[in-house]
């Protein structure tokens, strides 16, 4: 089973990007873009999980959401990967700015997690580059565009009530939720 660990936005947060994602979709017919209910920030991706990790990792991501406070967060913004060829790009996402070292602190401690539980993050030695994924391509295409028409995106502030740790049905797209651990309110 593939797992990872993510933070959902809310509906209104939701509302606001399917909005604007809508106006660039009307723009450019062809672009593929994910299902909203896919709509997540990935904090960590543990890839191909056995099941002595799996049981593990719920009880080792609660301690981690315990020993993290929830980041205030908005989407904002738009651009594609990879960014080295920005004429061929794969994927178009939305930003996240806000209490970005809060993030990346529990981006951090959700990794370890998997760590602890025994597997070797795939991405762990790629820099955490916190985004909403909206479209994806097989073949790569010029996804400057949609960028641009989304560049000036900005969806209203939130702050995760929990973290969730999801299983992925790759190569379908979708995903479940296993666990919602909530973050401790203030």
């Amino acid at each position: 089973m593939r797992l990872f660990a993510a933070l959902h936005p809310p509906a209104a947060v939701l509302d606001a990007l399917a909005g604007a994602v809508e106006d660039a979709r009307g723009s450019h017919p062809a672009l593929h873009l994910t299902a909203r209910r896919t709509w997540h920030l990935t904090l960590a991706f543990y890839g191909e999980t056995d099941e002595p990790a799996a049981k593990a990792l719920p009880g080792l991501l609660a301690d981690a959401v315990a020993a993290s406070r929830p980041p205030r967060l908005h989407l904002s913004g738009a651009g594609a990967f990879p960014t080295r060829t920005p004429g061929r790009a794969k994927v178009l996402w939305t930003g996240v700015e806000g209490d970005l070292a809060a993030l990346a602190d529990l981006a951090e401690r959700c990794a370890e997690a998997g760590t602890r539980a025994g597997l070797d993050s795939p991405e762990r030695s790629r820099p955490f580059h916190p985004h909403l994924t909206l479209a994806r391509t097989r073949t790569p295409r010029d996804l400057r565009a949609p960028a641009a028409l989304l560049a000036a995106f900005t969806s209203p502030e939130w702050t995760p009530k929990a973290l969730d740790l999801m299983l992925s049905h790759y190569p379908s797209p979708g995903h479940t939720l296993l666990r919602s651990l909530p973050f401790e309110s203030p």
